[in-house]
């Protein structure tokens, strides 16, 4: 009903005010790299309504469900966006299947892999294992993306690749 309506500002926190933000020095209010970026913390539905199709919705660290509504709520509203599980319980995606007998990081990746396909991931990325060990991204949503090819090798190498194609290419007589 009505007198039960969610208003998101009384949800809603900014991390500056919050008690346990002392890691904040006072100077960072002067010093911000993005000030279009605003960090919250709150319920991660009652985010719905600041979610549209400009926005760019990260999850870092999201564990279980806070996954999979990150990136629903972003498909939603049309939006970008990018995760970074941490935990994910198999049950979320795969409920008919019982994943056993794999390490624990075969099961982070396994189940990374299901996530990328059952949103239609259009990159994924991992960050250096000495920051975390749950370090894979997974990012999608991005408005004219196409997957392109690149190629890791020295000049040599890209040569003759150039030139086999070249050699392979029908000839204008």
């Amino acid at each position: 009903d009505e007198a039960q309506r969610f208003e998101p500002s009384n949800r809603f926190e900014n991390s500056k005010s919050s008690p346990d933000s002392d890691a904040f020095d006072d100077d960072d209010e002067q010093n911000v790299a993005l000030d279009n970026i605003k960090f919250t913390r709150g319920d991660i539905d009652a985010a719905k309504t600041f979610v549209n199709s400009q926005s760019f919705v990260v999850a870092l660290h999201g564990c279980n469900e806070a996954n999979k509504s990150s990136v629903e709520m972003a498909i939603d509203a049309g939006a970008g966006w990018v995760v970074m599980p941490c935990c994910i319980k198999s049950n979320l995606y795969l409920p008919e299947c019982t994943v056993t007998k794999l390490s624990d990081d075969a099961k982070y990746a396994f189940l990374c892999g299901v996530m990328a396909q059952k949103y239609t991931a259009q990159m994924s990325r991992c960050i250096d294992a000495r920051i975390t060990t749950r370090a894979l991204l997974l990012c999608g949503g991005v408005k004219g993306y196409t997957k392109q090819l690149f190629y890791a090798a020295n000049a040599d190498v890209l040569n003759a690749h150039k030139k086999r194609r070249a050699d392979a290419s029908p000839k204008n007589e």
